[in-house]
């Protein structure tokens, strides 16, 4: 997910513009859906899973935009310190700075648009030293 890519690159995590499209987890878009999809009688039927998502309003229909902003960001923020977990890692080697100066070239390592393979030959193209004129070489 690209916000996930945002954060390791800034360190940030901008909450206001995480939407339905930036939930990756089946179950959660399947939740999604059906309190979309919701009257006034189903929805009550989802009360027990919309709770478990952090929601402490009143649940109705006219409250629909909130509980879908909640599953929102409660599929979300449980990613968070995972994430923290890569962050950290990836700064025992360095990446964080690489990746925060320079974030079009790790990107294609991290987030997923074309199918494909992350073997050794992908990973060096994607890696590819750029050497100076001139540099010493041993």
């Amino acid at each position: 997910m690209p916000w996930c890519y945002k954060f390791l690159c800034t360190g940030s995590l901008d909450l206001g513009n995480l939407d339905k499209s930036d939930v990756g987890d089946d179950q959660y878009t399947d939740l999604l859906s059906k309190v979309e999809a919701a009257t006034d009688t189903t929805i009550q039927v989802l009360t027990e899973e919309i709770l478990n998502c952090g929601y402490t309003g009143l649940i109705s229909l006219e409250k629909k935009g909130e509980i879908i902003r909640a599953i929102v960001l409660h599929a979300n923020l449980r990613l968070f310190p995972m994430l923290l977990q890569i962050k950290d890692g990836f700064n025992l080697y360095g990446l964080c700075n690489i990746m925060a100066n320079y974030p079009d070239i790790r990107q294609p390592l991290c987030v997923p648009g074309v199918e494909m393979t992350a073997d050794a030959e992908f990973i060096i193209s994607v890696c590819q030293a750029e050497f100076r004129n001139g540099a010493r070489q041993n």
